[in-house]
């Protein structure tokens, strides 16, 4: 039997959905979203909506680049009052240029509904389903932090955590001291802030507070990062897979071998290795077949846990990731990253490629001597791996992430503009 909540006034939203009424819910959801695209939206005025009845019949329109939607993204905006009042997002775009995005406040609070799926999760694994003390690694300014505020004016959830910010930008031992303080069941975060806590928590031998779970999202955490976090701190690490182009993509489950898709919420195909996705729900503003920029797979559906829906088997970072060498060859920087992580001296890493032959190597680490230690086998490994390029390391007393929290340990000459630097 479905386990039911009532999280919305007049709405029912089921953790377990048969999967014939989640493909039935999406189907319809696909066929209102493109004929309300059709006669709402500048840019799909010439879409013929009659052409779209399922979420496969989507594969006859072209992908959407975000560069398209970086240059205008007035004429994706929805002209009815859903996008006139719409709340604007900003996101870096694979150029490093913001991608502005609309979306309307009624999606906004169905998201509210919807988060009990993967909040299911969070609580079992805590032990404990209202009221629970939680923490988050967060920027003070972003559009987490912007969400956060409109829920608080627009909602009314008095069984939610209660929730405390600790400061992204504060240096590791001072998020230690405030989880030490808060004492969280549940500790939330960017997967690169969390991962670097607690690698500098375990090279420093510090006795940091342990939450009962660990939820990371907004950009990766190594597999090695939450095989520390388990292993040596024995606390269970979940994931949620989320964008400004599409609040709910997937989330992990208590087994976690692969994100659960929010089918019914958000339609998502894989292109090449590259993920491409259209949000259901959003009606300030249609994105069909959106380009992402993550490279992921998807597998059947089903799982021990008894979801129906289909697994992201596989997340694996951003296309702009992978390293193009002289030869004409890639990396992938996954691979790249399980080379420094082998030594877990190393708390925080940036790969710079310089020239397709030249690679700057900054290492955050304990102290000098952790550095001395790790560093040479590490170039000499990376070397192997870039087919003989050179590599430098240099040891830096911090690396910090963007103004909006995210950090890339892997730079390639196709990255952003102004992430070497950050």
């Amino acid at each position: 039997m479905a386990i039911v909540l009532r999280t919305l006034p007049g709405q029912r939203r089921a953790l377990y959905v048969p999967r014939d009424e989640l493909l039935r819910r999406r189907d319809e959801r696909v066929r209102e979203l493109v004929s309300y695209a059709a006669r709402h939206v500048p840019y799909y005025r010439d879409l013929d909506p009659r052409e779209i009845r399922t979420a496969d019949d989507l594969e006859l329109l072209p992908l959407l680049e975000k560069t398209t939607v970086q240059q205008d993204p007035e004429q994706f905006r929805a002209d009815t009052p859903l996008g006139r009042d719409a709340l604007t997002f900003r996101t870096a775009g694979s150029t490093g240029t913001p991608v502005t995005i609309f979306r309307d406040r009624r999606s906004l609070l169905e998201n509210i509904a919807y988060t009990e799926r993967e909040r299911a999760v969070e609580t079992g694994l805590a032990g404990r389903r209202y009221r629970y003390p939680s923490a988050t690694i967060a920027v003070s300014e972003g559009n987490f932090p912007r969400v956060r505020e409109f829920y608080g004016r627009a909602s009314f959830r008095p069984l939610r955590p209660r929730e405390q910010p600790i400061p992204l930008d504060a240096p590791p031992p001072e998020q230690a001291a405030a989880l030490a303080r808060i004492k969280p069941l549940v500790l939330r975060g960017f997967g690169s802030a969390l991962e670097l806590l607690f690698r500098s928590a375990h090279a420093g031998g510090w006795d940091i507070h342990r939450p009962a779970v660990v939820v990371y999202g907004g950009d990766t955490m190594t597999p090695a990062g939450r095989a520390l976090i388990e292993e040596a701190f024995g606390v269970p690490v979940i994931s949620r897979y989320s964008a400004a182009e599409a609040f709910r993509i997937g989330f992990t489950c208590e087994h976690r071998t692969g994100f659960h898709l929010h089918e019914d919420l958000s339609v998502v195909r894989v292109v090449d290795g590259e993920l491409a996705v259209t949000d259901l729900l959003n009606r300030g503003m249609v994105l069909l077949n959106y380009r992402l920029g993550d490279m992921g797979q998807v597998g059947p559906a089903g799982c021990r846990c008894g979801r129906t829906t289909r697994l992201l088997t596989t997340l694996a970072g951003r296309i702009e990731s992978i390293i193009r060498l002289a030869d004409g060859s890639t990396v992938h920087p996954r691979v790249l990253e399980e080379i420094v992580h082998r030594r877990r001296a190393v708390m925080r890493f940036q790969l710079v490629q310089r020239a397709d032959d030249d690679f700057h190597l900054r290492l955050v680490t304990a102290d000098a001597v952790s550095f001395e230690e790790a560093s040479p086998g590490i170039t000499v490994d990376l070397r192997e791996r870039l087919g003989g390029a050179n590599v430098t390391a240099e040891r830096v007393a911090e690396l910090r992430a963007s103004d909006r929290g995210k950090f890339s340990s892997i730079v390639g000459m196709t990255s952003p503009s102004g992430l070497a630097g950050v």
